[in-house]
């Protein structure tokens, strides 16, 4: 049973595991298509610009004529796609990564939120940002409510990296005193999936741990309580390790010692000529020493063939030719 259940987390974990990887593919896979749609589109909208330089067309005309007669050139989404290929010629892959998050938002709900709610992650950073976002998700599904049900004001938002709200956020065009207005709304199905991909970033990294993990503990996890700690000494003697119980000092000094004799002997076995990898030269003071140079020659397969005198390429053929007559046989 436990052996069974240890592979079905293991296999969550793999789909789980893929899901950033297909998003990353599917991105990858609009922009191509985007670039490509783009580049088809081009020659339409040069028709378009040659509407605004078309000297059959009075000056009198309404801009909404020419939109008319624009549109069915290009649609309006066909237009805007090349506005966007004319703009910028490299892609944000970032912003085509996070919709397809919201197109997953079932699969990883139905595969990670379980093992989400069955951790418990701690942090070396003091009121770390991010578990502050783990307990708010942990508090509305413990209700049993959905994050949709949620006021976005109480999401906590300080762990949300910079560089990454443009893409949480949702743009909404809303109508204020008769005008619209940009509005920015939290997509809570990209927050959520913001929390699993930090938090295992931050385990990859050694800044999340998960209590009683194999790979993701913290240090502090594998120490002594403090408590135990206070009766050091005892412990340390338990243990029957004589240099934990000596002081810096005493180990230093018999270190000391041990390779000053270790020097001594090893000079004396140079001096005697006992040490046959050690060359000695000179006398009193320009005695020198130096290691001995192994003659590392690649070595010939038979005595034999050392014997035999070296010829070039061509005069082996003309032997062998004159002693077989191979080559007529070839031609």
């Amino acid at each position: 049973m436990h052996a069974y259940l240890l592979c079905f987390i293991f296999y969550r974990y793999q789909k789980v595991n893929k899901l950033s990887d297909e998003a990353e593919k599917q991105a990858k896979e609009q922009m191509a298509q985007e670039r490509l749609e783009g580049n088809r589109n081009l020659k339409n909208a040069v028709k378009i610009l040659g509407l605004f330089t078309d000297e059959t067309i009075p000056d009198e005309t309404t801009f909404g004529t020419i939109k008319q007669r624009a549109f069915s050139i290009l649609t309006k989404e066909q237009l805007a796609l090349v506005a966007r290929y004319l703009a910028k010629a490299t892609l944000d892959e970032t912003a085509y990564e996070w919709p397809q998050y919201v197109r997953l938002s079932q699969r990883f709900k139905l595969n990670l939120r379980p093992i989400f709610l069955a951790l418990s992650f701690e942090s070396q950073t003091k009121n770390d940002p991010l578990l502050l976002a783990v307990v708010f998700l942990r508090q509305v599904f413990a209700k049993g409510k959905s994050l949709r049900e949620s006021d976005p004001e109480t999401f906590p938002q300080a762990f949300i990296p910079p560089k990454l709200e443009r893409y949480i956020f949702d743009t909404h065009s809303i109508q204020v005193n008769g005008k619209r207005k940009k509005s920015k709304i939290l997509n809570v199905d990209k927050y959520e999936f913001l929390v699993y991909k930090l938090l295992k970033a931050g385990s990859d990294a050694g800044k999340i741990f998960v209590r009683d993990s194999r790979n993701f503990k913290s240090f502090e996890e594998d120490l002594i309580s403090e408590e135990q700690w206070q009766a050091k000494d005892r412990l340390i003697k338990s243990l029957n390790l004589p240099y934990l119980d000596q002081s810096i000092e005493e180990i230093l000094d018999r270190l000391e010692t041990e390779l000053e004799a270790t020097i001594k002997r090893v000079n004396a076995r140079i001096k005697n000529g006992e040490n046959p990898e050690i060359k000695m030269t000179g006398r009193g003071e320009n005695l020198r020493w130096h290691l001995v140079y192994h003659d590392e020659a690649e070595p010939v397969e038979h005595p034999l063939y050392s014997k035999l005198p070296q010829i070039g390429m061509v005069d082996l053929l003309l032997f062998v030719h004159h002693k077989t007559t191979s080559t007529e046989r070839r031609k």
